[in-house]
């Protein structure tokens, strides 16, 4: 019995990461199907209408790709933050794990940060053929009152579906080509989101910067900057006992993203606050300051505070990025006829030279904060944190 009882646990993990094969919406049903599968990972009792949504999604996706090699897969989705009928669609993660054999923790499937109510999508990519599946669920289906079995019946459950080759040495080989795909919206405008995601993970990105990039919604540049400036200041900066991070980012861009994931601030916490800086109050930067606020392309990141509350003291930096040097150093140049493409040609260059950050950003200034004074002693309603650093000339 003992022996038995090993033999059907062994088989049911196997089910779990076998590579999926052809099956019918009759046999999902079935406990030979997906459903058999996904009871090793929930309760029989428990499978929902979400469950059945993700069955199909995935199920539908593998057909279009050929069911490629499970050690090639790619699942990104937006599951766990888009609702459908005012309901959660994290039960999706486990069904698409059982289809396809992708776990969160072996970073093959990946959840981004959405809005609820932004429609549920899953996306499927074979990173062996550069092929990919997009299915998109209508907004108005209804998961209420609706059974496991019944949504696995439902038909026209998806109101857009596309399979393309997303291949990033393809796409930038032939950018005219996804251009009109692009302009189109084949993935119902989340083209350059997935396809950086996509391309980014067979590039082997780290796991804390493809984090940055499913919080932000997609690979960008600045994101990669953020990356940056955290590793900088991780690595140059470290925390002492007691201190933690603050941030006045002036002004915001996208690197404050990536800033929140690293480190962890967050405007909700108070540790991140942000100063806007128009173009026309750079002139009254003064030169050493002029670099850092977007001058010669060299972007002001913000200043950087490390606090020991308990004890009020602390230092603090100011921080660029030097655009500049990291155009010339990969030969890349922004604002040409296909701006995605730049985009994910710095992406994947900034990506493969990323333990070079140091090279990119500049320090500004090094400062001690006042004793007794805190983070946000240096910005307010009618405190401007340039003029309080001595770095602002008066109008």
């Amino acid at each position: 019995m003992i022996i038995r009882a090993i033999l059907v646990t062994i088989f049911s993990i196997s089910l779990l990461f076998a590579v999926p094969l052809v099956t019918t919406a009759s046999q999902v049903k079935t406990e030979s199907g997906m459903a058999q599968k996904l009871a090793v990972l929930v309760d029989k009792a428990e499978f929902n209408s979400f469950h059945a949504v993700a069955l199909q999604a995935g199920y539908q996706a593998l057909n279009q790709l050929g069911h490629p090699d499970a050690k090639n897969l790619l699942v990104v989705t937006n599951a766990g933050y888009a609702k459908v009928d005012d309901q959660s669609s994290a039960p999706c993660l486990d069904a698409l794990t059982a289809v396809t054999g992708c776990t969160v923790g072996k970073g093959n499937l990946l959840t981004v940060h959405s809005a609820a109510f932004t429609p549920l999508y899953f996306f499927v990519y074979d990173s062996l053929s550069g092929r990919a599946a997009y299915l998109e669920v209508d907004k108005n289906t209804k998961i209420g009152g609706t059974s496991f079995t019944q949504m696995l019946d439902k038909k026209d459950l998806f109101a857009y579906q596309a399979v393309e080759t997303i291949m990033a040495s393809k796409l930038i080989a032939n950018p005219e080509i996804w251009d009109k795909k692009l302009k189109n919206r084949i993935f119902n405008g989340r083209e350059f989101s997935l396809v950086s995601i996509a391309n980014l993970w067979t590039d082997k990105a780290p796991a804390d910067l493809m984090q940055a990039a499913l919080f932000h919604d997609h690979f960008c540049p600045g994101v990669t900057a953020g990356y940056y400036l955290a590793k900088f200041l991780l690595d140059k900066y470290p925390l002492a006992d007691n201190q933690s991070y603050h941030i006045i980012a002036s002004p915001a861009w996208c690197k404050d993203d990536a800033l929140q994931v690293m480190l962890n601030c967050t405007v909700g916490k108070g540790n991140m606050v942000v100063y806007p800086l128009a173009d026309t109050d750079k002139q009254y930067l003064l030169p050493e300051a002029k670099d850092a606020a977007g001058i010669n392309f060299v972007k002001n990141t913000g200043i950087y505070f490390m606090y020991n509350k308990k004890a009020k003291t602390g230092k603090g930096v100011v921080l660029g990025f030097d655009w500049d040097k990291l155009c010339k150093e990969s030969g890349i140049s922004f604002g040409r006829e296909y701006p995605w493409r730049d985009n994910l040609q710095c992406d994947l260059w900034m990506n493969r030279h990323s333990n070079d950050y140091a090279r990119y950003v500049t320090v500004i200034k090094e400062f001690e904060l006042e004793q007794g004074s805190a983070p946000g002693d240096y910005i307010g309603p009618s405190i401007n944190p340039w003029k309080k650093l001595d770095l602002w000339q008066n109008k």
